[in-house]
């Protein structure tokens, strides 16, 4: 997004010329200041049509997967639309449940999705294609642009054998309580005093998140392989100054009342629920072989936060303790939750508001991506709903990919 406080440097650089008298420069400016404009005009289409493009994606995965559970659940693809997506049948983004805005052609009824099936690999495809109309690419012959996204999900065929039990996963999450988490999600737009309406704080948002999270490791998958033995380890470590509640690594769920507990309080400091997360991490690998014989798990470690560590010296043990992990085999989701630049309600009397600058945002953004396993597990979430996204496509990496959907 565009900022104010952008426009408001660049006016002021170029105020002195404006009021400059000799005609050097209304000649230059007359040829440039065109140029400048259309291109910070195009930089805004394009950003909307990235972020069309993600939500897209999103359409694309929960399609796939929607449909890849109804086959495993009934052994045979849709055979109408009030049972699900039919192969080769063309839906829009409103059918599988997504809203786009008006800047893309024709709404979410604009947004096509369709699933194809192929029943001998045992895979459905989903396809989203898309517009975005442009307002200032339209001066130079561009009137939209277009986005696509495309998604699998795996189910029984010929040639899957439907034994497969997967691969046992251990999953600790380290969640950021600090005090910040009580601000609320969504900064407040410029021109306005207040959050927009749907903002509510980060704290609400990631318990929401979690229980849903939860909800979908509960309806589809199995935790345990056919012969009884346990698949799924999780754990969690939430933290503010120091580790403010640790859940140690065990067989199932989480309680759902672990999720209920969290509150907000107090600074940032990641070292010691990182460090917590490499002991336990290394010690994961036994646990699934007296179980299951697999000697060598999927582990996953899922970092969220909402700021930056108390102190700089902080991030650079923090990441040591990554790379520690990295190099053991260890995956590791990075989330930066409402990291976008603005002030954001703190829900208190005193101060109301906190701004995040673009120096605090790159800040934390460095660490996330530097602990991250890779650019793709490195994910951005600016406010709840995106939260609720970024859980949802690494559950589906997790345990689409490595623990067997339940039929």
């Amino acid at each position: 997004m565009l900022s104010l406080r952008f426009i408001d440097i660049l006016y002021r650089q170029f105020s002195f010329f404006f009021r400059n008298r000799f005609g050097g420069f209304a000649v230059t400016s007359a040829l440039i200041l065109p140029i400048i404009l259309i291109s910070v005009g195009s930089a805004i289409d394009i950003a909307i049509a990235h972020k069309a493009q993600a939500r897209a994606q999103s359409v694309a995965d929960a399609a796939a997967l929607n449909s890849a559970i109804f086959v495993r659940n009934f052994d045979r693809q849709p055979l109408s639309d009030a049972e699900g997506y039919v192969d080769n049948i063309s839906y829009s983004a409103r059918d599988i449940g997504y809203e786009f805005s008006n800047f893309v052609e024709g709404g979410s009824n604009g947004v096509n999705v369709i699933l194809n099936y192929d029943d001998l690999k045992g895979e459905v495809q989903a396809n989203v294609t898309g517009r975005v109309n442009t307002t200032f690419m339209q001066l130079f012959g561009h009137d939209d642009i277009s986005f696509s996204a495309n998604a699998s999900a795996r189910y029984p065929g010929a040639a899957m054998e439907e034994a497969n039990q997967g691969t046992p996963t251990s999953i600790l999450m380290v969640l950021d309580n600090s005090g910040s988490m009580g601000f609320d999600d969504q900064i407040i737009q410029p021109g306005f005093t207040r959050s927009p309406p749907g903002a509510q704080p980060r704290l609400t948002g990631l318990r929401q998140t979690m229980t849903e999270f939860r909800s979908f490791i509960a309806e589809n998958v199995d935790l345990q392989a056919p012969f009884g033995e346990r698949v799924l380890r999780m754990g969690l470590l939430t933290y503010s100054s120091s580790i403010r509640n640790s859940i140690a690594m065990n067989w199932g769920l989480l309680a759902q009342s672990h999720i209920d507990n969290m509150f907000a309080q107090g600074g940032t400091e990641s070292v010691a629920p990182m460090n917590r997360a490499a002991i336990w991490m290394l010690s994961e690998a036994g646990f699934h072989q007296n179980e299951t014989g697999s000697a060598d798990p999927q582990r996953v470690v899922i970092f969220m936060t909402d700021g930056n560590n108390n102190n700089t010296t902080s991030d650079a043990w923090t990441l040591f303790l990554c790379d520690f992990m990295k190099e053991r085999g260890v995956t590791i989701y990075t989330i930066g939750f409402s990291l976008e630049v603005g002030n954001y309600e703190t829900n208190q009397f005193w101060p109301r508001t906190d701004f995040i600058s673009l120096g605090e945002r790159d800040r934390a953004f460095n660490l996330l991506q530097g602990c991250a396993t890779s650019e793709e597990t490195f994910l951005q979430a600016q406010d709840t709903a995106a939260l609720q996204d970024v859980f949802e496509q690494i559950g589906r990496e997790v345990f689409e990919d490595n623990i067997r959907i339940s039929n």
